[in-house]
């Protein structure tokens, strides 16, 4: 990652901004690394999405985050 006159640059970012465009409203969208990162962790649900085509990655993989709340029944 690259920091200019406030603005950062690099591969982290990008991905970041193509996971963005691929969610709905009120999704959040992680990439490989944080999916691996948080996979053990039983507060969060990890579902993998179909890896898809965007502007300078070819078949992005990228999975939906959801916070288990554990005040839920079953």
């Amino acid at each position: 990652m690259l920091r200019r006159l406030g603005d950062v640059f690099g591969p982290t970012v990008n991905i970041a901004s193509r996971l963005t465009s691929l969610g709905r409203a009120g999704d959040v969208r992680v990439d490989e690394n944080t999916a691996a990162a948080l996979g053990d962790n039983p507060r969060f649900q990890l579902d993998e999405q179909p890896p898809q085509d965007v502007g300078g990655y070819d078949r992005l993989r990228s999975w939906r985050l959801r916070r288990v709340d554990s005040d839920m029944p079953g």
